[in-house]
């Protein structure tokens, strides 16, 4: 085990120093690891790089021109890159035992003589065991691939072109090159995708193809300023619609399976700064909530743009619902074969049960099965629990799935449909397979407009919008904040992309950036409420209370009945010490809904700081007739007090205590000590009131 991991951590170590471009110590790194396998043509490989690397170095030494050293450079990197990942695979076929007796030419021939037979006669059933020892031959040929040569690439593009080779073993086919490129990056693989998704016609292949080159592509996203043939290939190709929206419709399901666990998605609670728990400054005196409780969306923006095809009908049955369903179902020897993970769904595969298969497309499972509520990997697993049922029984646990009231006969390929089906197909294998698998790609960063060559083909402004919009929709604030910024970089970007990214910055907590959002959206807007409300609210989070309390005077001229913008402008002018101005503004809230405890409360505590005993007595008698809370009875304890009623704020306290877990009332008692003090109170008679209050509990 200890060897096992020096060499993974030494791996590591010298792909990072590539990702940093500290070739030289890279290659030191890398000849001890190509030294431990005794490789020679490895070694032989890596004294050639290091050779001409040194010779490029001499030349920088000696002062010559040379216009190509850069390209020369990442060409060395590159090849570096090659070294190390093909150790790691040979690495790799050792640990796992991996045992190939056959080529993929050699598997091809027998598939296309299974494919022939099933065109010119009837297969049994021995044919159709037969083609699954085939398919999962050709899967594990294809995932325990090396990094590839022009001939090995030449044999793959044959089973693309084969008309006598099915698309489900196609599709099984490109699962498992996934899956090796996932474990050994290999341009040469990734250059295939692209050629063949170009190039194809059918709608499932093309998705396919697509999720092959992007996964692989981001999860090595840091080395791939070194490729610039990846470069060129992508530049020509994000000129291509068909891409650029086969591209967004990815970006929108895989953040989609990224909610399904919510992993490191939810956002911690605000705390309020330490700044607002000042003595003067109690909001449960005023019985003012946390700032951070405006958290609505703007109503006047549209929901995500349903040219994306179905997906308001997918978001809304929701990508875990089914996950959490189904992972049970993942048990049955079916799934202990890694290929029949990645077998579409398919009427006449021989795990199948037989009355399924005889039923001639007939019934309620067929219904279901025919339809795209389910996932292929799903579909298998429905199939293979409904064995042991009867008609009855398969009907009931049919109708129990989420969605099957929608359930049309006949599925609707589009592209939303098939990346969906694909996408959770990935899922479920890389979180319920047992056996041994690349590192999950679903814990990677997913932002692609990040990635320096899958970037540029979503740089477009509705594209862009979508995106942004659909990752707020799923509260991906972080990832919703990258796809907004870059709107509101083109020249047209309108006040919704700047309120929409100054939601996200607030949702991010990134107060600042929410402010200059928000302002920016006020310039083009002026007349927007919700801008104006979410300018107040940020400002008076971030401690501008002068700003927050002119936005919420504007907001109030929009309507002068709003109660809670009263209270806020209240809110603000307390912070500032105005406390005479602040009790108008508590008074009018009050007025506006009298029900209000809240506003009732600012107004009696005001009283207590602007010197109006009187008063605060009356209002905190109210208040405590009501609904009493332990904040309540301290407050009026102390009008009380002030105003000479020692006997009654001593009744009032003792009420406190004994609403107060232990040790809470006597923090909040003399948190008020300084108020007490400035109204004459001793700070004696306060440590007795205190133990007064205490005692009067027992």
């Amino acid at each position: 085990m200890s060897e096992q991991l020096s060499f993974w951590q030494e791996y590591n170590k010298a792909v990072k120093l590539l990702d940093g471009k500290h070739l030289a110590e890279a290659l030191k790194l890398t000849h001890r690891i190509v030294d431990k396998t005794a490789d020679w043509q490895l070694a032989d490989e890596l004294e050639s790089i290091g050779s001409a690397y040194s010779m490029l170095l001499n030349c920088l030494r000696l002062g010559m021109d040379d216009p190509d050293r850069e390209v020369q450079h990442l060409n060395f990197i590159c090849r570096c890159y090659d070294v190390l990942e093909k150790v790691a695979h040979n690495k790799r076929v050792k640990e796992n035992g991996v045992a190939l007796t056959r080529n993929m030419l050699q598997i091809l021939k027998d598939l296309e003589d299974y494919g022939m037979k099933s065109i010119t006669s009837h297969l049994n059933d021995s044919d159709l065991q037969k083609h699954v020892s085939l398919y999962v031959e050709l899967f594990h040929c294809a995932k325990n691939s090396s990094v590839w040569n022009a001939e090995e690439q030449k044999v793959a593009d044959e089973v693309m072109s084969s008309g006598l080779v099915s698309n489900n073993d196609k599709s099984v086919m490109l699962s498992a090159l996934l899956l090796s490129c996932l474990n050994t990056f290999d341009p040469q693989k990734i250059i295939f995708f692209v050629k063949q998704y170009s190039e194809m016609e059918d709608l499932r292949l093309r998705i396919q193809l697509l999720v092959c080159f992007v996964f692989p592509l981001q999860k090595y996203r840091n080395r791939l300023y070194a490729y610039n043939n990846l470069h060129a290939r992508f530049k020509l190709l994000s000129d291509s619609v068909q891409y650029r929206q086969d591209l967004a419709i990815l970006q929108i399901f895989a953040l989609e399976s990224l909610s399904t666990h919510d992993v490191n998605r939810k956002l911690r609670e605000e705390i309020i700064p330490a700044m607002l728990k000042t003595q003067k400054f109690n909001p449960m005196k005023f019985g003012i909530d946390k700032i951070e409780d405006i958290d609505e969306t703007n109503p006047e923006w549209g929901s995500v743009d349903k040219t994306i095809g179905e997906l308001a009908e997918l978001e809304a049955k929701g990508a875990d619902v089914y996950y959490s369903t189904f992972a049970p179902l993942k048990r049955f020897p079916f799934f202990n074969e890694e290929a029949n993970w990645f077998y579409p769904y398919d009427l006449n595969h021989p795990s199948v049960p037989s009355r399924i298969r005889n039923s001639g497309g007939k019934g309620i499972m067929q219904t279901l099965l025919n339809s795209d509520v389910l996932c292929d990997s799903d579909k298998y697993s429905f199939c293979l629990l409904t064995t042991q049922m009867t008609e009855q029984q398969v009907g009931l646990l049919a109708s129990q799935i989420p969605g099957y009231d929608d359930v049309e006969q006949d599925k609707k390929n589009t592209p939303e449909v098939v990346c969906r089906n694909y996408m959770r197909v990935l899922f479920r294998y890389f979180y319920l397979y047992g056996g041994a698998r690349p590192s999950n790609p679903f814990e990677e960063d997913f932002t692609l407009i990040n990635n320096s060559v899958l970037g540029a083909a979503l740089t477009y402004y509705d594209t862009l919008m979508r995106i942004g919009s659909y990752a707020m929709e799923n509260k991906n604030y972080p990832v919703a904040s990258v796809y907004m910024e870059k709107c509101t970089e083109f020249s047209n970007a309108d006040a919704e992309a700047y309120q929409k990214l100054g939601y996200c910055c607030q949702k991010n907590k990134q107060t600042l950036d929410a402010i200059k959002a928000y302002e920016k959206a006020y310039s083009l807007n002026g007349k927007s409420k919700w801008t104006l409300r979410h300018l107040a609210h940020t400002n008076l989070f971030a401690g501008n209370y002068k700003e927050a309390f002119d936005y919420y005077r504007l907001l109030e001229a929009f309507d002068e009945k709003d109660a809670k913008v009263a209270f806020r402008c209240g809110e603000c002018l307390v912070r500032l010490g105005k406390y005479s101005e602040a009790i108008k503004e508590f008074y009018k809230a009050e007025y506006l809904v009298p029900e209000n405890l809240a506003a009732a409360r600012a107004v009696a505590w005001c009283s207590v700081l602007t010197g109006d005993i009187k008063q605060a007595r009356r209002y905190y008698a109210k208040i405590v007739s009501v609904n009493s809370t332990a904040d309540d009875l301290i407050s009026a304890g102390h009008a009380a007090w002030i105003d000479g009623d020692a006997s009654d704020a001593a009744t009032l306290y003792s009420r406190a205590a004994e609403k107060s877990e232990a040790g809470d009332f006597c923090r909040k008692f003399f948190a008020d000590s300084e108020i007490l003090a400035a109204h004459g109170i001793k700070h004696e008679d306060v440590l007795l009131m205190a133990d007064l209050a205490v005692m009067g509990t027992h």
